[in-house]
């Protein structure tokens, strides 16, 4: 039996409603969207060839159209297909346009369909009986079947909008035994990769020399785990990617940003077209670049996808991901903990200051506005001794975190009996057996604090650079990257242009707002050497902090608002001095590309 969870990304609107299309990773595909797969893998090049074509070459050519066949392994209701059916039809007429003498050959059965939702598979094969004519029930053509455990019939191209499943979510809506039995039939692609990730690789091995494919992913593609595991794995196995749209916001009501990968499998001489579109809004004007070379990151700029991890980059580590609760009610306001302080002053012991990233950005001294509940090592007898803090734990957290073991228990013991070799997670069944502690605590990150005086963070998810400094008895939130750093020089590198740059080169993304981690960006970020301009760079982040807060009245993601519409800013100045410092560290010139320069530091420092 398939998991309901695991289907396609359906394309009529009634096959699934609303709240089953988010669980099963199901977007509607758009005829917009559709276009974009379709003009550069299947309209384009024929239409080229047709242009190209003498008068005698032109009834071999239609002789190769017709035996042309396009496949969907995730066709939902049948959208692509019905869309790659008509554009057949097109170019069959753009061939009898230049030899009319031709007869019409194009056959619905060219256009073949792969799914797991049956009714899905019924309005596909109803859809294409109408648009052809052709009352054959198409049950060859169009199948019912799970395209990750079947073979895929032979395709010339290879379309659509296969479903994307986060790896975070993967386990509880594919199933433990189904992400099981897919781990052991793929055991190269990484467990962190996005699900989608298979159907690129699953498209590549199945496409002729020369075949053409195109997909929808979330822009995720584009980053880490699920870059390397698809984009990159495919370009190493002789893809080209001819066309792109390296992100844009997908316009229906799924809140998610997309990336359209077109390839063919070997090389393409024609210029490669990649498609930006800039805003969070679905009319967000685009822009097109013209590139010899799209790279798996899917960025007209300098490609540092490549960029390796650098020795001592974690030795010590300095780069750490703030402190994860695990519930909400570890968290509590200022006055719950007030209430808490003047009933037993000992409570002092267990309640933190806790900054999140909104305290960050939005208030005007980016100080805390919460409280962290968090009993260290204490056992279970040391943390009832503090009363109040113990108790809203124990009415709270204690309650979710058993039903939370209890589910997934049953996960477990539903995976055992399909398959007694599927993992047993015992992720919830730790977190009840310490119920009263957050669940990720970072005691590595708490030990380099209690060193420091201060520290350096930002939002890990953002848009815009905002590094600052938090006092080190502020305990930082799990929305927060925290730099273990005291020094105004490591600030100024940090807050540059350069490592900015060098941030939105690498990170993945969050919808369109870059995410900053350790491992994607920080590891592989190459620091200036410590040197003659250090006490620069240290003048001009002390002085442009100062000038920062002396006019973030309204906090300093509203101030950085402002300074996007206001480019006579004084703050504009102080960050040009901070980067022309930093840059003379580097040795660097105007002319230079900085992420040119720092891919070549990278390099060096790390052979």
């Amino acid at each position: 039996m398939l998991p309901e969870a695991h289907t396609s990304a359906l394309d009529h609107p009634r096959t699934l409603d609303p709240r089953d299309r988010h669980a099963r990773g199901a977007h509607y595909t758009l005829a917009a969207e559709i276009q974009r797969v379709l003009q550069p893998t299947l309209l384009r090049p024929w239409q080229r060839r047709i242009a190209a074509a003498s008068p005698s070459e032109l009834p071999a050519l239609h002789a190769e159209l017709v035996r042309f066949r396009v496949l969907d392994p995730a066709c939902g209701a049948g959208n692509f297909l019905l869309a790659a059916y008509h554009a057949l039809n097109q170019l069959e007429a753009e061939l009898r346009a230049r030899a009319p003498h031709l007869p019409p050959g194009v056959r619905v059965t060219q256009c073949l369909g792969l799914d797991i939702d049956a009714h899905a598979i019924a309005l596909a094969r109803a859809a294409l009986r109408a648009a052809s004519g052709d009352p054959s029930d198409l049950t060859a053509t169009i199948v019912h079947a799970d395209a990750l455990f079947t073979p895929w019939p032979p395709a010339d191209a290879i379309v659509g909008n296969p479903p994307f499943q986060a790896k975070n979510k993967a386990r509880s809506e594919l199933g433990a035994a189904y992400l099981a039995r897919l781990r052991r039939r793929y055991p190269d692609v990484p467990g962190r990769a996005d699900h989608c990730v298979h159907w690129f690789r699953l498209a590549h091995a199945a496409l002729p020399p020369g075949g053409r494919a195109g997909l929808v992913a979330t822009n995720t593609i584009r980053d880490n785990d699920t870059r390397r595991a698809s984009l990159e794995h495919l370009i190493a196995h002789g893809a080209t990617i001819t066309e792109a749209v390296a992100t844009q916001v997908w316009p229906d009501d799924a809140v998610v940003h997309v990336s359209i990968v077109n390839w063919i499998k070997g090389e393409s001489p024609d210029p490669k077209l990649l498609w930006e579109q800039l805003g969070d809004a679905p009319d967000a004007p685009w822009r097109c670049h013209q590139l010899s070379t799209i790279p798996a990151s899917l960025s007209p700029r300098v490609d540092v996808t490549g960029a390796r991890d650098l020795p001592g980059s974690d030795h010590p580590k300095v780069c750490f991901q703030g402190q994860t609760p695990g519930h909400r009610a570890f968290v509590v306001d200022h006055a719950l903990a007030a209430a808490w302080l003047r009933d037993d002053p000992n409570n002092r012991a267990v309640l933190f200051p806790y900054l999140i990233g909104d305290d960050l950005l939005d208030a005007p001294d980016s100080a805390p506005s919460r409280w962290l509940i968090d009993f260290g090592d204490r056992d279970l007898a040391e943390a009832r001794r503090h009363r109040l803090p113990f108790a809203h734990l124990e009415a709270h957290v204690l309650p979710a975190r058993s039903a939370a073991a209890a589910r997934e228990s049953a996960r477990n013991a539903a995976a055992a009996a399909e398959d007694p070799r599927a993992r047993q997670n015992a992720h919830h069944r730790n977190f009840l057996a310490r119920w009263w502690r957050p669940a990720y605590r970072r005691d590595d990150l708490l030990a380099a604090l209690s060193r420091l005086p201060r520290y350096i963070a930002c939002s890990r998810v953002t848009r815009r650079p905002i590094f600052e400094f938090i006092p080190a008895t502020v305990r930082p939130g799990d929305a927060l990257q925290v730099f273990t750093f005291a020094d105004d020089r490591a600030f100024g590198v940090l807050q540059s242009d350069l490592h900015w740059q060098w941030f939105l080169a690498r990170s993945s993304a969050l919808k369109l707002d870059p995410r900053y981690t350790s491992r994607s960006v920080y590891s592989s970020f190459p620091w200036p050497d410590p040197g003659i301009h250090d006490a620069t760079i240290a003048a001009a982040a002390e002085h442009l902090r100062r000038e920062r807060r002396r006019h973030a009245h309204a906090g300093l993601r509203a101030l950085h608002r402002h300074l996007e519409a206001t480019p006579s800013h004084p703050l504009h100045a102080a960050q040009a001095d901070l980067d022309a410092a930093v840059r003379r560290a580097y040795g660097m010139t105007d002319r230079d590309d900085p992420l040119a320069v720092l891919l070549a530091r990278n390099a060096r420092l790390s052979s």
